[in-house]
Order: structure tokens, then sequence, then C-alpha cells
């Protein structure tokens, strides 16, 4: 018997022009769960009302009826409602030995607020849309004084506006995958030297914010917003921060909310100092995407996953040709941050790949590729441009073992670590990261990123950020005889934290 498919139609596809008359679906079946073509009868598309969206959700909840009157009075709430991407599709390829390959994927529009109470508002003396106006200008106008004087709320650059839109990511994070890929992950991170944390660029434009979770009392998650420290103390550079705890939250259909219990704003304070960190973009949130489909549904169930990504999928901020596709996997265990990783794999030529990268606040930065050098490669080479500009010549690739790389164990001494970390940088090599252990199995709990010899940090360049730009890295890699790459993920890191190293 053949089967009908109900398939939800974003609602504001006709405001934004696009004419939805046909779906993408997989011609490939290969039992796992998906429904083969021949299977297929007719496919149904059914309206997502507007009680089921984000904006809805949020006018609801009288608590926030001063964040909502702002949302309305900027119309940042015709940015919320969109749902299903029917332009977008992950299609699983062959079964491969790390797992399931559910058959077909849609990609998804969807969003997540951090939002004050109205109790929170009234903290500062905020109590009407004028008071909030007022609040925003100041905080804004300090930051952008070029565009002081936009008093139109549904100007991108309008102060209330600033101020509604870095309130919103453009991805589905609730408490239990904001900071992490999933809660199970959470015990493979050495939580006494480090929060756990996810960096996520805002609605407003060329702003960012991070969330992390602290372990505060045994066995307690709390998350917060814009937090620096560790714990319940200050950082190894003598700085505590305290963000903005998150005290409760809600969903629909295309999105969530959390009550936050102090202000958030992108200004002076939060950039110069909260935000003076280790930024790190793990690959679920290099792109949207990854984030708001089934690939992360998958893995925050825990089931070991490895989808196919082809040049035709349009995704937000990452871009590839010269391959047929790239994988994006998640697997307990893998010898990746989070477990999850992109991987390349190629038969020989070239690839090209890049990434769209926030913006982060003004300053210097090292720009390091988290990765993971397999099989192969070993006359791979690789070249970088960041910005527009190349980041040196081509550099031969190999793994950090064949430069010289030597485990911390065997090296003994702080002043032998020390030389053998030089010795790797001068190869352009960081060693991975010492805080996360990829496999929490007790034989293997002794082993961090940094104790891998397949695991590092390639450093890509140093650079100025001007604090209002995006930016854009392009790998391109060319090898005659084949290899395996897995990109990890992205690291901005202020070069003061590794000159006070």
């Amino acid at each position: 018997m053949k089967k009908a498919i109900l398939s939800l139609l974003i609602a504001c596809m006709a405001t934004a022009g696009h004419a939805q008359d046909h779906m993408h679906i997989s011609s490939l079946w290969y039992g796992y769960n998906g429904i083969p073509i021949s299977e297929i009868d007719s496919i149904t598309y059914g309206e997502l009302s507007h009680q089921d969206k984000l904006p809805a959700l949020i006018a609801s909840d009288p608590n926030l009826s001063l964040f909502n009157e702002a949302l309305l009075l900027t119309h940042m709430d015709d940015s919320l409602v969109a749902y299903i991407n029917y332009d977008w599709y992950i299609e699983p390829g062959k079964p491969t030995w790390w797992g399931r390959n559910p058959m077909l994927t849609l990609s998804y529009y969807k969003f997540t607020a951090f939002v004050e109470p109205n109790e929170v508002y009234a903290r500062y003396g905020i109590h009407t849309i004028d008071d909030l106006k007022a609040y925003a200008a100041k905080v804004y106008d300090e930051v952008y004084p070029e565009d002081a004087a936009i008093t139109d709320p549904t100007d991108r650059r309008n102060s209330l506006n600033r101020f509604v839109s870095y309130h919103f990511i453009d991805r589905y994070a609730t408490t239990a995958n904001l900071v992490a890929l999933n809660t199970e992950v959470y015990r493979n991170y050495d939580r006494e030297a480090v929060d756990i944390a996810s960096w996520y660029e805002t609605l407003m434009p060329h702003s960012i914010l991070r969330c992390s979770a602290p372990l505060l009392t045994e066995g307690e998650e709390q998350l917060y917003i814009n937090r620096r420290g560790i714990q319940d103390r200050a950082d190894e550079r003598g700085v505590f921060v305290k963000g903005a705890r998150i005290t409760h939250s809600a969903s629909t259909k295309n999105g969530v909310y959390h009550y936050i219990d102090d202000i958030i704003a992108y200004d002076k304070a939060t950039q110069d100092v909260a935000l003076n960190q280790q930024i790190i973009l793990t690959t679920t949130t290099l792109t949207p995407e990854l984030m708001n489909g089934e690939p992360q549904k998958e893995a925050f169930d825990g089931n070991t996953i490895s989808y196919k990504i082809t040049p035709e999928m349009e995704m937000e901020d990452i871009r590839f040709s010269g391959l047929e596709e790239i994988w994006y996997s998640y697997a307990p265990g893998f010898w990746s941050l989070d477990n999850d990783e992109l991987v390349i794999e190629h038969r020989g030529g070239e690839v090209a790949i890049s990434f769209d990268i926030p913006a982060v606040p003004a300053g210097e930065y090292e720009l390091c590729l988290g990765c993971v050098i397999t099989f192969g490669g070993g006359d791979m080479k690789i070249h970088f441009t960041f910005n527009g500009e190349a980041c040196g010549d081509s550099l031969l690739i190999t793994q950090p073992m064949d430069l010289g790389w030597k485990s911390d164990a065997e090296l003994g001494s702080e002043q032998a670590i020390a030389e053998n970390d030089s010795l790797l940088y001068t190869f352009r090599w960081r060693k991975g990261l010492d805080y996360f252990y990829p496999d929490d199995e007790e034989k293997y709990k002794e082993y961090r990123m940094r104790d891998l010899q397949y695991t590092g940090r390639y450093v890509v360049t140093r650079f100025t950020s001007d604090g209002k730009s995006g930016n854009r890295l392009d790998v391109t890699m060319h090898s005659n005889s084949g290899f395996q790459f897995g990109i990890d993920f992205i690291e901005l890191c202020p070069t003061e934290i590794y000159e006070k190293k």
C-alpha cells in the first residue's frame, strides 16, 4: 500500500516570493529509516499556523510584554516566521561502518531567543517602550556613534533594532543542546579547567554571543549568556563576568525562548571584557543547517550518524567544490571536539571549501583550524586565503607526529613540553585542546585531544578585527594520492592569551 507524505509548508513563502511546487526526495534507499520512492503515492503540504511560530509564543507570555512591544515595533518578528527550507535537504549516502543513515532530512529555519522578563527591565528603571528606547540608545550610540541619528526602529542600524536583534540566533537551541551537541558530551570536558561553551552569531549584524555551562553545583547544570570565568571564579587572566542566567524556557515549532535574569547587549563592556576569550566555532555551530535539521536531532539522541552533503545543498555559511560530497559525522569517541566533524575524503586533485565566519570584537586574533588527519595526505598541499588575502605559501600538510610531535607524558618536564610546542609552531601547528577527552571510556580517559598525535590546530594566520565586519576563510587542498581530512572546529583566539602564556 502506497503512503502519503504530509509536509509542513512555511507560511511566509508567498510573501518571500518563493513558489513551492516541488520537494526534493532521495532516490536512494538502503532500508534504514527511509521510505522508497516507489512507496510514495502523494505529497501533501500543510501550513504551519502563525500560532505555532516563535513571535506568537513570545506575544502570548505576559511576562515578556515589553520585549514583545519592541519586537513588533522593530518588525524583527517578520524575520522569525520561516520554518522549512525546501531548497535545501540532506541526503544520506551509503551505509558506513560508523552508523545509521536516515534517508530523508529537510533543513529548517529555526530561531532561539534570549529574553528579559518585565521584572528584569524594572530593576533598571525600564517600564515603558520609551524607557527601553532610551536604554538601547545609551548602549548602542556609544558603540556606533555614526548611526546615532537613525530613528526608524525598522532600520537595522537603529539602536532599538540592534537591541532586539541581539537577543536572537538562527538556531534551535534548547537547554540540552545550547552549549554542546548533547549532554552526554559534557562528561568529556575537564569541568575544572573550562566552562563548556558555544558561540553564535546573532541576528544583529556583525555580533556574537557566548553560551556557557559552568559546573557550579554537583549534578546541577546552569546556563549563562556572555559569562566569563571558570565555574564561580576568575579565569587565568584574573577576570570574572557573571553574565545572564537562563531561568525558564518554552518552545514551539520553529523556535524556543529562554528567560534570562539580566539584560544582554553588545556593548563595549561585553565586547572588550566578557567576550575577550578563546572563541571556538564547533562543527555543528558552523552553519545553521547542521543544527536545525535531523542530523543534530539524531546526534542529540545519542545515535552515531554520518550524513552526506553535496555541493548543490546551499549551506548558509559553508561552500565547497571539487568533491562529490563531504560528510557531517558524529560518533561517541571520535577524535574531535564534541565528537563531531566534517570529513573530506578525496581520491586526488583539488578541493576548495570556504567558511563564512562571524565578526568578532575588535582586536588582534590568531586563527586556527582544528583538524584531524587520519590517513593519506602524504603529498597534500593546503593553501589558505583569509578575507581575500593569501596566508603565506602553499604548505605540505602531514600529521603532527611526523613533524616531531611528542606527548607531554613522554616529554616529562615543563621546559621540554614548551620546547616541543615551539618546534611544532614553526610548522604552524599547535597541539590539540587540553580540556577535552574525546572518549570517556575509562581506558581512554587519560587522553586529551592534546595527547592525540592525529589531531591538532593548524595556525592559519593572525589578523586584526575591526569588530564590525564578517570574515571569510577559503581553504584549497591538492593531493595526487588522495587523503582524508577532518575539519573539527575554527578557533579565533585573542593573541594576548597566547602572549601571556
